[in-house]
């Protein structure tokens, strides 16, 4: 452990010696960003740069070799166009987001296009350049006290220390997170290959649409399953707050979860003795639009215990855990949630949702009868749930440690 701010906590043993701290000006060109004339096609059409914006980044990755959009050579301005190998940070809108582009390319005006000056050129190895640029985001918010949604000043932007060892190390430290990176990116594409397998599994464990039997059954069981409505399968109970249990939001990744370790902070009402209370196994409508669930989402609360949520929210207790298991799993997917709900919902002023608690158990849904049919099919998806856990958590885990040994790989610039 040194106390020396230019020597990192861990280091690779061939190396010693102190890093040499810059300032990101004295290293790189800076080159703004622009948005040309979406009103004038001869910039658009059949163009072939790339040209970047933040989705891209937030859709494809930190390391980027295409964007979603193109522009043509007659909207490239006197500058020219960036260099391949540069990095693009948002120094407005959400500051220090950022790609490594690997072709030559564009931005829009959020971005600032940051490449070495032609004598570093030879001494800065970009995927090192990449990694360092994590550290200037936790810079931006935390030294210069910068939050989302807002605009860096760029004369405290371009003073930003960057901090350089030899390129022998800065390879080593650039190799040895891309590994970590990799290491990420497999255990990504398992949770998201689990994620794919749960969706094929129930599309053959639930009936198509016009259909009455599923396509895959478990055995022992055959006939037409029945077409009730969904109050059939659920009752609301309308128990209030007991002024003993947590505040829990209701989220499409998260599920049932505690409000301030999702967001942070509590958005509930200070009085919420009429906030709605959620039983272990309960169904949680919240009636709120968001993302690829225009007409709100219905989740099961799988927490072992009471929680309130939001009195806009319908909380319903299924005929048992294993009917309100199926159910929290046929809601996940988007394609039946909207299916069910678009039919019931009226659109509101400001595109608000109204829908009466009545009315949305009042549409028929096609689910197993047979108790014991249903437990078997619940035991399954929640095996399938379970590995999908276990995985996420190791890529959370990989997260972790990542971000862990980028602290202990990079001296902590003097604030």
């Amino acid at each position: 452990m040194s106390k020396n701010n230019n020597i990192p906590r861990l280091r690779f043993p061939e190396f010693t010696g102190e890093w040499e701290e810059k300032r990101l000006e004295d290293v790189f060109e800076f080159r703004n960003g622009y948005t040309p004339s979406k009103t004038n096609l001869k910039y658009w059409n059949g163009g072939n740069i790339p040209w970047f914006k933040l989705e891209d980044i937030r859709e494809k990755g930190n390391i980027l070799n295409n964007s979603n959009l193109h522009i043509t050579n007659h909207a490239v301005k006197g500058g020219g166009l960036f260099k391949a190998n540069s990095i693009i940070v948002a120094t407005s809108a959400t500051i220090g987001e950022h790609a490594l582009i690997k072709v030559a390319h564009l931005a829009n005006q959020r971005f600032t296009n940051l490449y070495p000056k032609s004598n570093f050129v030879n001494l800065i190895d970009m995927m090192y350049a990449f990694y360092y640029m994590f550290i200037v985001d936790e810079i931006c918010k935390t030294i210069l006290n910068i939050g989302n949604f807002a605009s860096v000043n760029m004369s405290s932007f371009s003073r930003i220390p960057f901090l350089i060892p030899s390129l022998p190390e800065q390879q080593k430290i650039a190799s040895c997170l891309t590994e970590m990176d990799n290491l990420i990116s497999a255990q990504g594409q398992r949770v998201e290959a689990l994620k794919e397998k749960k969706k094929g599994l129930m599309q053959q464990l639930f009936p198509q649409n016009g259909e009455t039997t599923p396509r895959l059954r478990f055995p022992g069981f055959d006939g037409e399953w029945g077409k009730k409505p969904l109050s059939y399968f659920l009752f609301e109970h309308k128990t209030k707050s007991d002024g003993k249990c947590e505040v829990h939001s209701v989220s499409v990744s998260k599920g049932v979860i505690n409000q301030l370790v999702y967001l942070g902070r509590s958005f509930a009402a200070a009085d919420t003795s009429k906030y709605n209370l959620a039983k272990p196994n309960d169904i949680i409508y919240t009636k709120s639009p968001t993302g690829d669930f225009p007409y709100g989402i219905v989740k099961m609360n799988k927490n072992p215990y009471n929680v309130i949520v939001s009195p806009l929210y319908a909380v319903y207790s299924p005929i048992n855990k294993y009917i309100g298991y199926i159910l929290d799993s046929y809601f996940e997917s988007s394609a039946n949630t909207n299916n069910y709900l678009s039919s019931l919902i009226q659109k509101g002023a400001k595109n608000t949702i109204q829908i009466s608690n009545t009315t949305f158990v009042s549409k028929s849904i096609c689910l197993p009868e047979n108790p014991s049919e249903q437990k078997a099919i619940a035991e399954c998806l929640s095996e399938l749930d379970n590995l999908i856990a276990a995985e996420s958590d190791k890529l959370e885990n990989l997260k972790k440690y990542k971000k862990g040994l980028m602290q202990q790989l990079f001296p902590q610039p003097v604030k």
